[in-house]
């Protein structure tokens, strides 16, 4: 998983780990945005930055509990160890090693869902000196999950940075890019932007159009609309 920038949640995220930690009775927790093929974390406890980067160059290729197979076996909910239980762990040699040099005994993955949409991944992790993970586990993580589909996926601060990142993972717009159009979904003129971002009318008017270009839409009130309701488009993310 790659790293991505921290919003700012108000420190909402800060007790969803430690909702997780102590409730799961785990050493590590993280929240992490579902991009496509990649898990982009939005916050953590208990890993070394270095685990994401090497996760991410090859070591979780072999992953048996990846959002990417929970998500594609319809699941929900999937741990380790229980998972190990129907696999032939020598073909995960390289996974299982990388989890022993990280500290790590057992884990688990859940999925947090918008509708139908994988919105955010939960991952657990637990040391050898963690209790083991066990059925009221298994419970516990679903009473959590269930609570935070709730609160945590319509937190106002969550579902301004998912748009956010969506209008620069879904339609490639630039960071400027994506300033201006939501000062024009806040309503504000050529001249309005121009003061609040400390550039030219003719720059904002470059910016507008190509943010149009990318979105699709050839009008303000197109933008404005697509930015204040994108329950359609976020479906389809």
């Amino acid at each position: 998983m790659t790293q991505a920038p921290r919003p700012d949640l108000s420190g909402g995220l800060d007790g969803v780990l430690t909702l997780l930690s102590q409730s799961l009775r785990a050493s590590a927790t993280v929240v992490y945005w579902i991009d496509a093929t990649k898990g982009s974390p939005i916050a953590h406890h208990g890993y070394e930055n270095a685990y994401f980067e090497r996760y991410e160059q090859g070591a979780g290729r072999d992953d048996p509990i990846s959002f990417q197979t929970v998500v594609r076996q319809g699941s929900r909910l999937a741990f380790l160890s229980q998972t190990l239980k129907t696999l032939d762990r020598s073909r995960l040699g390289g996974f299982m090693h990388f989890m022993s040099d990280c500290g790590f005994a057992d884990a688990m993955t859940f999925i947090l869902r918008d509708g139908d949409r994988p919105m955010i991944g939960v991952g657990v992790m637990k040391t050898h000196d963690d209790p083991p993970m066990t059925e009221e586990t298994a419970a516990v993580a679903q009473a959590i999950q269930s609570y935070l589909e709730t609160n945590l996926i319509h937190h106002p601060g969550i579902r301004r940075h998912y748009v956010d990142r969506q209008l620069d993972v879904k339609f490639g717009l630039s960071r400027r890019e994506r300033e201006v159009v939501g000062l024009i979904a806040d309503g504000a003129s050529n001249h309005d932007i121009s003061v609040v971002l400390g550039i030219s009318e003719a720059t904002v008017k470059t910016h507008i159009q190509r943010s149009f270009d990318k979105l699709g839409v050839s009008s303000r009130t197109a933008t404005m609309r697509m930015l204040l309701q994108p329950e359609h488009w976020l479906r389809s993310a």
